[in-house]
């Protein structure tokens, strides 16, 4: 497994070089003004997305389920419809989608020109009031397919999940206590359009691994851990 992974890391960043922009830091361990809760030993997480979303987006929220549990230790329930009691809730969506997103903008929780029309581009942020019986919420939402799949990635790398776990073992602290700080958060669009992974652009490096996942009979299991 070590090796399989040492293959792939190596690949990776000969064939790839990029310059990384990060979000502001909007998360925080400890409690005090201006924090919104997102997971306490007393408090239950609850992610929030509609059904029939695009299955690109639905396997990322999955992704971040599973990331809280690395945390936390708990698994965040994970439902596609008005919670039925008070909870830490995550909103998910894409505007222009018809999903909750954009019940949320026709409400003026969330400002229109943030996303309509822009690219691949996310903002997080808290929101009040968003069902009933809900004071106060976080919201991912995304542009599009893409801005959506990159918010909750950025989510997911500030509660403590770095993007190299799988490819470099970087090893994930416990935490108990998760606040979010309250505000909107944003990458902007990404300043290139056409960017990307080429897996087999170095022959050798690509031949490597292509031996590798042959070898160990790994491939979907490969590119799921290269494409999400």
């Amino acid at each position: 497994m070590k090796s399989f992974k040492s293959f792939c890391l190596i690949g990776m960043l000969i064939c790839s070089c990029s310059f990384l922009k990060a979000a502001e830091s909007f998360i925080s361990t400890k409690k005090g003004p201006g924090v919104l809760t997102v997971k306490e030993h007393s408090v239950q997480l609850t992610l929030y997305c509609n059904e029939g979303i695009d299955k690109g987006i639905q396997r990322t929220v999955l992704n971040l389920q599973s990331d809280f549990e690395k945390v936390t230790g708990i698994s965040p329930q994970l439902i596609h419809q008005n919670p039925n009691s008070p909870t830490s809730l995550i909103i998910i969506g894409t505007i222009g989608t018809k999903s909750i997103i954009d019940e949320l903008v026709k409400q003026k929780k969330i400002d229109e020109k943030e996303l309509n029309g822009k690219r691949e581009k996310f903002i997080i942020q808290n929101v009040k009031n968003p069902f009933s019986g809900i004071d106060e919420a976080i919201v991912i939402a995304g542009s599009d397919k893409r801005g959506t799949i990159y918010g909750i990635y950025e989510f997911s790398k500030q509660i403590g999940v770095s993007p190299w776990y799988y490819w470099a073992d970087v090893p994930i602290e416990h935490k108990d206590n998760l606040y979010f700080k309250e505000g909107v958060y944003t990458d902007g669009e990404p300043a290139v359009k056409y960017r990307g992974i080429f897996l087999n652009d170095e022959w050798p490096v690509g031949r490597v691994l292509l031996s590798v996942v042959s070898t160990a009979g790994s491939t979907k299991r490969f590119l799921s851990c290269c494409f999400g």
